[in-house]
């Protein structure tokens, strides 16, 4: 696999490119050819196999991209290749390339992550802490459906929780305590997820930090 030297310059982005590219930010420009610099990230939820970063390196080429370096971000897990071209075409093909992978195409600079803010339930952990609680008490059933269609939009998500909330009056303080040990799990890729977006330091143990203060916040603020 042969992937060009690159000559480094710098330039600001174009505010109009998709969403599929991300957010405007400043980008790479190489050998003043005019063309922004990405990284199109292919993340595993299991494995790939040795030869995959070949393939994912002429997939991205077959869209017409200049690939400029590939690696393994993490091997075998997760593939980073930069290149030069059309990210949204890459970001097409990339997507469904690779069977229980996820791709992520994005400009180069910039990647690092200092604040990352992400959904937990179902997100960051794998289950929907309320619905579990509800299980403690008996009615799980019921607010299940509830959480369903408030993620359906069917309801209003803030009627949808106070009302669930209020189902679990006379559900002990200790059941928060026994759910977190219990059900709560991390979900399949959190931690790398966070880890390669750079979010900081000791970014692992925050995962479990982030859903302590989340519980101490609802404590807080009863519904």
């Amino acid at each position: 696999m042969r992937v060009a030297g690159v000559n480094c310059a710098k330039a600001s982005a174009n505010p109009d490119l998709p969403l599929a590219v991300g957010p405007a930010m400043s980008a790479t420009v190489t050998g003043g050819s005019g063309k922004f610099m990405f990284t199109a990230t292919f993340i595993a939820a299991d494995m790939f196999d040795i030869g995959d970063m070949s393939t994912a390196t002429d997939m991205v080429a077959a869209t017409g991209a200049s690939v400029r370096a590939a690696r393994w971000l993490d091997p075998l897990k997760a593939i980073d290749l930069d290149f030069e071209g059309d990210a949204v075409a890459v970001r097409a093909a990339a997507e469904g390339a690779f069977a229980k992978a996820d791709a992520i195409v994005q400009h180069s600079e910039g990647r690092a992550r200092r604040l990352i803010v992400a959904d937990m339930d179902s997100t960051m952990i794998t289950i929907e802490c309320i619905d579990e609680l509800a299980d403690y008490a008996g009615i799980k059933p019921q607010i299940a459906e509830v959480t369903e269609r408030a993620m359906r939009g069917e309801l209003d998500f803030e009627e949808a929780l106070r009302s669930r909330v209020a189902l679990l009056e006379g559900l002990p303080e200790s059941a928060i305590d026994q759910c977190l040990a219990e059900r709560v799990k991390i979900m399949p890729g959190a931690r790398a997820g966070a880890h390669r977006a750079g979010a900081g330091r000791q970014r692992y143990s925050r995962l479990r930090r982030i859903y302590a203060l989340c519980r101490t916040c609802g404590q807080r603020n009863r519904l």
